[in-house]
């Protein structure tokens, strides 16, 4: 056998100390990236609300903001699309409902391209069979929110002030709290007293 197939225990230790080192490297990239999608939150409403349909009505009120208000009977949905853009620095993949922390009985979140024909804002619907979209960063899609009205008490007000939307990056999955407000996105009005 000639020299140069054998390893000497010195080459051995150092190659054992090189997977070692390369392995609590990958450990410790995978925590770092696991804490920042923690903390990062790319997507960002893009100024733009507008109905889905028919059975809501966007009121602005100069005083108290802006509103989308559910008209139909109790059971009945109504759908409101929401411009939203990846602020960040990195692509995102948004997800479709299933483990995206939404109650499926009272809101469904779907996404499409941010123009439809002749340029115009949401005007594609969501392919129903869609799982994901890709959002670049600088890039904006339409967000389709769809709730169902659940039957409303004389005299009580019941927002929606908050849609769990499901987004990934890297192989990490986060659930961002899409906060609407008067003054941001409008809120879903689900019951107006």
């Amino acid at each position: 056998m000639s020299a140069a197939g054998v390893m000497t225990s010195q080459q051995t230790a150092a190659r054992s100390r090189v997977a070692v080192l390369g392995a609590v490297l990958a450990g410790v990239l995978l925590v770092v990236g696991a804490v920042g999608v923690r903390f990062y939150e790319p997507l960002t409403w893009n100024g733009y609300v507008g109905p889905g349909g028919t059975g809501v009505t966007l009121v602005d009120d100069p005083l108290f903001g802006s509103a989308a208000v559910l008209d139909g009977p109790a059971g009945s949905t109504a759908t409101v699309v929401y411009s939203v853009r990846n602020d960040g620095h990195l692509p995102v993949t948004v997800f479709a409902p299933g483990a995206d922390g939404t109650q499926a009985d009272i809101v469904d979140v779907r996404w499409a391209p941010v123009l439809g024909p002749g340029n115009t804002f949401g005007g594609v619907r969501p392919d129903p069979e869609a799982t994901s979209m890709r959002v670049g960063p600088g890039e904006e899609v339409a967000m389709w929110v769809t709730a169902t009205k659940p039957p409303c008490e004389p005299g009580v007000t019941s927002t929606l002030d908050v849609v769990p939307i499901r987004w990934g990056l890297f192989g990490l999955t986060k659930v961002q709290q899409f906060e609407l407000s008067p003054k941001g996105p409008p809120p879903l009005v689900l019951c107006k007293a």
